[in-house]
């Protein structure tokens, strides 16, 4: 009897011990990929975290590092957003568009979903200058404004200091999506002259020049120099605004081709403007030459 009392302990001491030395090993098998994540987690996080020989308070320390530090990459992200998208919209408007640039732009949150456009250019009456937080909110108090017939998008952009462009994309009357001429440039014109007057942010606007309407992007540089002539143009007369056509010139206005224009825009930014100023410049001796370039208004009587 005492014989297999012992046995029997010496099984249960045998049984207990096997079962252990496997739990043990079974163990530092399942933990192996937590060993291996927390060594992986640990080469993303910064070095001021805390190391455990716990595998799963490492994870929850690098966790909690790696989610701070993409909230603080997302608050980097949307504060450059606003100059991103304003110099990609500065490249649009100088250089037209490209696949590239529109997928750039549509990235940053902006579509030209309608036919029709017209690009305007704003200058600023006074020193204090609209900033890239403003733009945006007008764009938001604008949309409100606008006749809501039309389905517009439109956006704003800081050109240069005290200049800004605004680009209207709209359809058609919801009736008739394809009647371009209901809104015209004189309705434009009234619109946003009645828009910034109502706007206490605009009463730093100073004169607003306005294109003729267009049905193609790749053709807002040209469009953008009509709305560039028309603001000087508003100047010169002082108004308020001006549209392009109500302009009438005494001469053929210079055409410049799309590689010409690159050409210029590539030397300024390689930081030859000087060469690209007396380029420009020879070409207008040639192109204006015993030509009388006075840009003259319409009366809207």
């Amino acid at each position: 009897l005492e014989m297999m009392e012992l046995f029997c302990f010496l099984v249960v001491i045998l049984t207990l011990i096997v079962g252990l030395a496997l739990s043990l090993y079974f163990m530092k098998v399942n933990a192996r990929p937590l060993d291996d994540l927390s060594d992986i987690l640990q080469g993303y996080t910064a070095s001021n975290v805390p190391i455990s020989r716990d595998a799963l308070q490492n994870i929850r320390n690098c966790s909690l590092s790696i989610i701070e530090r993409n909230q603080q990459f997302q608050e980097i992200i949307e504060r450059q957003l606003p100059i991103v998208r304003n110099n990609l919209f500065n490249r649009l408007i100088l250089l037209g568009p490209d696949a590239e640039l529109l997928t750039s732009l549509k990235e940053t949150g902006v579509s030209f979903e309608y036919p029709y456009f017209y690009v305007l250019k704003i200058r600023s009456e006074t020193t204090l200058h609209l900033t890239l937080a403003d733009l945006q909110g007008l764009e938001q108090q604008l949309l409100f404004f606008l006749p809501h017939v039309f389905r517009f998008r439109c956006f704003f952009a800081e050109v240069n200091p005290g200049h800004y462009a605004l680009i209207l994309n709209y359809n058609g009357t919801e009736t008739d999506p394809d009647n371009a001429d209901a809104f015209s440039p004189e309705a434009v014109r009234q619109l946003m002259c009645k828009f910034f007057q109502q706007q206490s942010l605009c009463q730093k606007v100073g004169q607003i020049g306005i294109s003729q309407r267009f049905s193609l992007l790749t053709e807002l540089p040209r469009y953008w120099n009509q709305a560039d002539i028309a603001l000087e143009t508003a100047v010169y007369g002082k108004r308020k605004s001006c549209c392009f056509q109500e302009i009438v010139f005494e001469c053929d206005i210079p055409v410049f081709p799309l590689a010409e224009q690159e050409q210029w825009v590539g030397e300024i930014a390689s930081g030859k403007s000087e060469e690209a100023k007396a380029r420009i410049c020879a070409i207008l001796d040639t192109r204006l030459r015993d030509q009388l370039y006075q840009p003259q208004l319409m009366d809207r009587r």
